[in-house]
């Protein structure tokens, strides 16, 4: 009994090398797998693959049948091998029986095969009844003819033409991708290489798995043994259903169908591969499966992650939405999101066109121009333009690249639009390349093996970065900003075609743009004429004036990056282009100029006067007044008239309010008088030394027109003050100080006259035009020289002066002027005590009972006067009305 359960091995057949030769499974405390012959029978001879030395053999007739036959039967079973003797050179000789239990009703391999005419019995010294038992099915073959037995004739039929080798690797590949071919397993070479035979074909051909890299058993890797193990387990001699996906190095990378389940991701799970990016891109149906089991394996740290410190994958930092307001080159965009702050997102994991080293080494010479002068550049960063400038997007943050020396910290992400993954479409065209990342670099795409798989692609198609002439693909363009030589050659050309199509590539200002022409290949830079926009200052600098920063952004949203037409009009000194823009929209084109001014960004410039937009932008800048937009907030309507007409009912009080004053003008001819807050005395300080710097550093030669606000430095003291230009005549300007109500002619050009910046010109008139209440002036041609030095010897010389609003009329202001009596030791009446001393004339005109005690005093002091034929009395009475 003992030498029976030695000469009996229950195991799993592993592998069926030919028609008699089996290799068991190793099993319990032995390991070590089995090599087995089947006793007293002979099968055909398998073909040799050729070597070196020696030359390829073909198969025997039936080789191929009767190792099927047997393979069929027997691998992945588990059977009962009963030895029958020991062969000379130690290798064991029996039967398989394909059972475990009754085994006399269980198959008997040699049997079945010798009945099937595939298997020829040995000749033998000593029979036995179990070789007389095949002697006797192999008579019956024999009689049959089948198998091997039939006609010699016919035994060509069952030769293989072998393949040993696929001479077209390219060729084969291209005929079979990504259609399933039947295969057979024939070699495992580690865990994820392998030989198979393919019936179709009649060819061998080593392949590797896509996606997944086993640890390498020829250079002793750790868990390699393990892992060919557990794959020789499952596939070793089994069919498969063989996906060819492409091509590496001469090797097919394809992918193992099987109906047991994915080989790869089992190993990726069980810790025994790990994801590889060059290839993960071709798995057929995506990569999804194999990332999340790898992640499986990588929490359970086991086999390959038994030392991996990451833990868990981090995960997605969220998304978010916005608007796309600009385009970086080929690798970011600029978002405004739902707070209306602006943000940049970098394109996780790709690599934007760059321009080779020799290229770039030849370009320092000369201006280098990243978006022209990078190859495929500028048509990458079109696509993205087109495609979502304006759009809304959604952006799922894969990661954040912290900050460097080099590069400021990266917040990386997958845009999409709708359902269209933007960085695989980009990758798709060829306007990216996907970066390689180290296989422990977890700062990755979402959607890497996607990507991958769109460069594949993308390098098949030989499109854009991967053309063979894509070094080729720049822009040539002429660049006219700031060279006022060569713009001035290229006006007239500009200006015979009344609209040129462009795209603005960079916002200066709210008024000043640099446009790209692509028709004429020309970049220029762009004054919007007839407007005036606050200055935004450099970046960090505190140089902005108000709403220059704004206006500017308000630019930026409407028209950066927009598609848009340009008019051209003329050429400043500066070789920049003056005229209009227009953003083309479906729904109608905007007007930059005239968009800013209705949104209170700019003022409206006397050089549009002659323009056919005129109409248009002082009605938009009347919008903008009355809606006190931005540069406007602090608008008070001069021109506003409010009738007050005395009310003879209007029982209330008269009140008194004075303010400190400071008289700056009166006007001899019409007794007005200009005077400033005392308390904005430091204000007028502060704005004086302002100008006078703004003077010095103004560069511009541009002259303000009639009407427009202006610096103007007066003839009396060489200082730069407000002014307005009230007209202009022979090369002279006359204009009038906003800040002290005195006019004058000066000469009409730039070293008396400059623009004046936007900050200064939002600053409100600090000199108030105001009327002496109560009174007027006597004739002037008779008395008038004689009253306005009486009423200027007590404004110009008293030190402290005060004045109380009474009443308006129209838009103007009629006030009681006081000014200290020293020696009384209280303030007097101006008005009434120059009307006492015989140099004004009483007005009664006002109804209300407010005023009726003050002007019966007025009327008094002016009876007075009469009486004493004081000044204007001299003479007796001029008005017609003698007393």
């Amino acid at each position: 009994m003992a030498d029976q359960s030695a000469k009996t091995k229950i195991a799993y057949v592993k592998q069926v090398l030919s028609g008699d030769s089996i290799i068991l499974m190793g099993t319990g405390d032995n390991s070590t797998d089995m090599f087995v012959c089947l006793a007293y029978t002979k099968a055909p001879h398998l073909g040799k693959a050729p070597t070196e030395s020696t030359s390829g053999t073909q198969d025997e007739p039936f080789a191929w049948e009767c190792r099927e036959f047997v393979r069929r039967r027997l691998v992945g079973s588990r059977v009962t091998f009963i030895r029958e003797y020991i062969g000379s050179n130690g290798r064991e000789f029996g039967q398989i029986i394909m059972g475990t239990e009754n085994l006399d009703q269980c198959e008997n391999i040699s049997e079945s095969a010798t009945a099937a005419g595939l298997m020829e019995i040995k000749p033998v010294k000593q029979s036995n009844e179990f070789v007389e038992k095949l002697l006797a099915l192999q008579e019956k073959a024999k009689s049959a003819k089948i198998g091997r037995w039939m006609d010699e004739s016919e035994h060509h039929k069952h030769v293989r033409n072998i393949q040993w080798n696929i001479p077209n690797i390219q060729g084969f590949v291209q005929k079979y991708k990504g259609t399933s071919l039947k295969a057979i397993i024939e070699n495992v070479r580690d865990g994820s290489s392998f030989r198979a035979y393919i019936p179709q074909e009649s060819a061998y051909i080593t392949f590797v798995l896509s996606g997944i890299k086993c640890p390498a058993l020829v250079k002793k890797e750790q868990y390699a043994e393990e892992a060919k193990l557990f794959v020789e387990a499952r596939l070793l001699n089994r069919e498969i259903d063989l996906i060819i996906e492409g091509v590496d190095n001469q090797r097919i990378v394809a992918s193992i169908a099987h109906r047991a389940g994915n080989i790869a991701v089992l190993l990726l799970r069980e810790g025994y591969a790990k994801c590889i990016d060059w290839s993960i891109g071709l798995v057929t149906g995506g990569a999804q499966a194999y990332r999340d089991a790898e992640k499986i394996a990588k929490e359970r740290k086991i086999n390959v992650w038994k030392d991996y410190e990451g833990g868990v994958i981090s995960q997605s930092k969220g998304q978010t939405n916005g608007v796309v307001v600009e385009v970086g080159l080929g690798d970011n965009i600029l978002i405004e999101n739902g707070s209306g702050n602006i943000v940049k997102y970098y394109f996780s994991s790709l690599r934007p066109p760059r321009m080779d080293t020799q290229k770039e080494t030849n370009n320092l010479s000369k201006t280098f121009r990243a978006l022209y002068d990078i190859p495929c550049m500028y048509v990458a960063r079109e696509y993205l333009r087109k495609k979502l400038i304006g759009k809304s997007v959604r952006i799922v943050v894969d990661y954040i690249q912290p900050k460097s020396d080099q590069f400021p910290e990266k917040v990386c992400g997958t845009v999409y639009l709708d359902k269209e993954n933007i960085c695989e479409l980009l990758v798709k065209k060829g306007f990216a390349k996907v970066i390689k990342h180290r296989r422990d670099d977890e700062n990755r795409s979402s959607q890497y093996d996607t990507l991958l798989a769109a460069e594949k692609e993308a390098e098949s198609s030989k499109i854009n970065l991967w053309a063979d002439n894509a070094n080729t693909m720049t822009m040539r363009v002429t660049e006219l900003v700031g060279d006022y030589s060569r713009a001035k050659q290229f006006l007239p050309s500009l200006q015979r075609t009344t609209k040129h199509s462009g795209i603005i590539e960079f916002v200066t200002s709210g008024s000043r743009y640099r446009v790209f022409l692509p028709k004429e290949n020309l970049v220029i830079s762009m004054a919007l004429s007839g407007i005036t926009c606050p200055r935004a200052g450099r970046i960090g600098g505190n140089d902005n004036e108000p709403f220059g920063v704004e206006a500017m952004n308000f630019a930026k949203k409407i028209g950066l990056q927009h598609d848009v037409e340009v008019e051209i009009d003329a050429i400043d000194k500066t070789g920049g282009f003056i005229g209009q823009i227009f953003v083309l929209r479906k729904g109608g084109n905007i007007n930059l100029a005239k968009s800013l001014v209705e949104n209170g960004f700019a003022y409206v410039h006397g050089a549009i006067d002659k323009s056919r937009y005129a109409s248009e932008f002082y009605a938009a800048e009347e919008i903008a007044k009355k809606k006190k937009l931005n540069i406007w907030e602090n608008y008070v309507d001069e021109n506003k008239v409010v009738e007050v007409t005395p009310k003879e009912n209007d029982n209330s009080e008269r009140k008194q309010i004075f303010k400190r004053v400071v008289i700056s003008y009166v006007d001899r001819l019409t007794f007005k008088i200009y005077l400033q807050f005392y308390d904005h005395e430091k204000s007028l300080v502060d704005l004086m030394e302002k100008l006078q710097i703004s003077a010095k550093n103004s560069v511009s030669q541009i002259l303000p027109k009639r009407g427009e606000l202006c610096i103007a430095k007066d003839s009396q003291y060489g200082k730069w003050t407000r002014a307005r230009i009230d007209g202009i005549r022979d090369n002279k300007a006359n204009v009038f100080y906003i800040d002290y109500g005195n006019s004058e002619t000066l000469s009409y050009n730039t070293d008396y006259i400059k623009p004046i910046s936007a900050e200064d010109r939002a600053l409100q008139q600090i000199a108030k035009e105001v009327h002496l209440a109560f009174v007027n002036p006597p004739p002037l041609e008779e008395f008038g020289d004689l009253s306005f030095v009486a009423l200027t010897d007590i404004l110009y010389q008293e030190e402290y002066i005060y004045a109380a609003l009474e009443y308006k009329v129209g838009k103007e202001d009629y006030v009681t002027i006081a000014v200290d009596d020293k020696k009384a030791n209280t303030k007097y009446d101006v008005g009434k005590k120059l009307v006492s001393e015989g140099y004004l004339v009483t007005v009664d005109d006002r109804r209300e009972p407010k005023f009726k005690a003050v002007i019966e005093e007025y009327l008094s002091a002016e009876q007075k006067a009469r009486r004493d034929h004081l000044n204007i009395w001299r003479y007796g009475d001029f008005t017609g009305n003698e007393i």
